[in-house]
């Protein structure tokens, strides 16, 4: 976590710190984390296999988390076979923000059935990471900082910058998609353990509090960190201090040494200068890291991320 760590040292800089280059943060902070992977494991669980019953918190073991992403890879490959199968896995990707473009993709993908088949080749990749990766998050915390029971499925997915690629699969499948997430609504039933809930606020989140100017960088296509991330940060610490650039290519902290190079130099600038004066611009930050001769074919990009589809703590 990074990305999470460095914005917390900029909010804590304590005259410590004169600038800081974030780059690719979890920015919604641990429990945003949990919160959406939850909601789209639990959707292909529940749509996939009703009965079948897939362990998604309290593992004992990394060995609990491998085995659930084994069955929930294995039922969201099985699901391809069929528009309705399909469609379910992409609601199940719309909650987990899988990214629109995947690596056997030559380019990004501007229908429906493009961006599923992406967001589910990222998905068949990233859980075998992910899901027993909760083992270690909820070993730091005491216990499971996620819930589901309350959440409204409908009112999540509607905020979803995917949710009309899920619309148009339904629709192709003959399936009613309202029914689905009243049945995820109904059935979620996951509650959080209050204090592993307050030690993961306490020590893996965000207030948007900058103290030194800061600098964001991600890549649009990440499948750990969701650039969605990005518009949930922006909302937090809107000011001058802060500065988000984002670059067009596929994988997490998937940068060329140029754009790290552009990304701090232009941190440096603002420290030395007290002014961004353009430095951090997608213009800036694009000749910055043409100018370093480095011939590794910059990728900065203007780019407005969409929400980050999870739900927020009633505490």
């Amino acid at each position: 976590m990074g990305g999470l760590i460095s914005t917390q040292e900029a909010e804590r800089a304590g005259g410590r710190l004169d600038a800081v280059v974030s780059t690719c943060g979890l920015l919604g902070g641990g429990i945003d984390l949990n919160n959406y992977q939850l909601d789209g494991e639990y959707a292909l669980s529940r749509l996939l296999a009703p009965n079948q019953s897939i362990p998604l918190v309290g593992y004992s073991s990394p060995a609990d988390g491998a085995t659930a992403a084994g069955q929930l890879s294995a039922l969201a490959t099985a699901a391809q076979s069929t528009a309705a199968g399909r469609a379910r896995v992409a609601l199940g990707t719309a909650l987990l923000n899988m990214p629109t473009w995947s690596a056997s993709q030559a380019s990004p993908p501007a229908d429906a059935t493009g961006i599923a088949r992406a967001q589910y080749e990222w998905l068949v990749s990233t859980l075998p990471f992910i899901v027993p990766a909760r083992y270690f998050i909820e070993l730091s915390a005491g216990g499971n900082a996620s819930w589901n029971a309350g959440v409204d499925y409908g009112a999540l997915l509607a905020r979803s910058p995917y949710r009309s690629t899920v619309v148009q699969l339904y629709r192709a499948a003959g399936l009613d998609l309202r029914a689905d997430l009243t049945d995820l609504t109904r059935h979620a039933s996951v509650r959080a353990d209050r204090p592993a809930l307050v030690s993961l606020a306490r020590t893996s989140t965000l207030t948007g509090r900058l103290q030194v100017p800061t600098l964001t960088v991600h890549t649009l296509y990440d499948q750990l960190a969701p650039v969605e991330y990005e518009n949930r940060y922006a909302q937090q610490a809107s000011g001058p201090l802060l500065r988000q650039a984002f670059v067009a290519r596929r994988g997490h902290c998937a940068f060329t040494a140029s754009e790290l190079v552009a990304a701090v130099q232009a941190a440096e600038h603002r420290a030395v200068t007290g002014h961004w004066d353009g430095t951090a611009t997608t213009r800036g930050l694009q000749s910055a890291a043409l100018r370093t001769g480095l011939g590794d074919a910059p990728a900065f990009v203007d780019f407005r991320p969409g929400p980050l589809v999870s739900h927020r703590s009633p505490w």
